[in-house]
């Protein structure tokens, strides 16, 4: 259902003009320093372009050149963290992820044989015997100083 009202069948043109005139006014008033943020931020935008020359493109350039130089793994893959104000992982983290979840069987079969074929009784008797050693030259060396003093 469709309600069609014809405004100036209430109104005539001059209390048109005032409510608008009154509305338009309110509202300016209301959002008074979104507006002159705004205006403000055109203003700057235009002479800062107004200001960027040829000169200033090579500087730009040189510092595009510094930050590229400096940029570290972090940099590349870089995960979401809403609290440092990252609303979205980088896309290498992304890619990272991708790859993962493409070959996530790949992985499970690795971790899987590397698990099953590896040697903890062999491991865990190293530990020991590394364990023991350590112990056995602790004791000697304060048995030794012991016996000088």
């Amino acid at each position: 259902m469709e309600i069609k009202i014809n405004v100036e069948d209430y109104l005539d043109r001059e209390e048109i003009k005032e409510l608008i005139s009154y509305e338009i006014s309110k509202s300016a008033k209301n959002d008074a320093e979104r507006i002159l943020s705004n205006t403000a931020y055109g203003v700057v935008f235009e002479a800062v372009d107004k200001a960027l020359d040829s000169s200033m493109q090579e500087i730009i350039k040189q510092k595009v050149l510094k930050i590229i130089d400096g940029l570290s793994e972090f940099c590349v893959f870089r995960d979401l963290d809403v609290s440092y104000g990252r609303h979205e992982a980088s896309l290498g983290y992304k890619m990272i992820n991708d790859a993962l979840t493409e070959n996530k069987k790949l992985l499970d079969d690795k971790v899987y044989n590397l698990l099953t074929g590896y040697d903890i009784d062999n491991r865990i008797n190293n530990r020991i015997e590394d364990s023991l050693e350590d112990i056995i030259l602790d004791v000697l060396k304060k048995g030794l100083t012991k016996e000088n003093n």
